[in-house]
């Protein structure tokens, strides 16, 4: 599996956390372990180096994390995959960039 295959299913993990709280929920709507939801997330925030995943109760997705899941870039790496370096790219400029002040309630 390519680096840009790795993290589009890692995106998808984080993806089905924050559609269904709770990494059991979140792996059985993936059809993985939740073991391996785990990994895949813990090497998701290791990759980029920010906290994605809030590991209280029941695990759900950090504000940066959905920052993400509000981008659309996983819905364009989906849907353009033979561009996928450009926008991996792109996400990592995203994860990297300060909120704007504004956007903070």
């Amino acid at each position: 599996m390519s680096e840009a295959e790795t993290l589009l299913v890692q995106l998808r993990c984080l993806k089905a956390l924050h559609e269904t709280p709770g990494f059991r929920a979140a792996a059985g709507r993936m059809f993985i372990s939740d073991r391996k939801l785990r990994r895949e997330l813990t090497a998701l925030e290791e990759a980029t180096g920010v906290h994605l995943v809030d590991r209280t109760d029941v695990a759900t997705v950090t504000p940066d994390g959905e920052r993400i899941l509000t981008s659309g870039i996983i819905e364009r790496l989906e849907a353009h995959q033979e561009s996928i370096h450009e926008a991996v790219a792109e996400l990592k400029t995203l994860l990297t960039a300060q909120p704007d002040p504004a956007d903070v309630t």
